[in-house]
């Protein structure tokens, strides 16, 4: 499992989706996957994923680190390839919170295992 916030976010998918069988999943909050491997390689980066791993996302409408259009393009990108994407926005901005994690990510990779 991988997870990451803002900038470890960026990390966590990167090496999600470069080493996807050695992973169950990837939780992320306040991030984006176009700023981890560049905009005009998500699609290429998706296409080679080793499996279609997990992913959880929290987004934040107001985030100008990570502007919510970019986001949901990455979202609409994991969705058209085919991977198992747990998504959710909230209101507000770059920040996130404890709950975040312990009442909504984490709960998610219960059920989750690696190819």
């Amino acid at each position: 499992m991988l997870a990451g916030y803002s900038s470890g976010g960026m990390l966590a998918y990167n090496m999600a989706m470069t080493d996807a069988l050695t992973y169950a999943g990837v939780l992320i909050e306040n991030s984006g996957l176009s700023q981890a491997v560049g905009a005009g390689n998500v699609d290429a980066v998706l296409g080679a994923a080793g499996w279609l791993i997990n992913v959880a996302h929290t987004a934040r409408i107001q985030d100008a680190s990570f502007p919510i259009a970019g986001v949901r393009v990455d979202r609409d990108k994991m969705v058209a390839h085919g991977f198992p994407l747990q998504y959710r926005e909230l209101d507000g901005p770059h920040d996130g919170t404890p709950a975040d994690w312990s009442d909504y990510l984490i709960p998610l990779m219960a059920g989750w295992v690696s190819p």
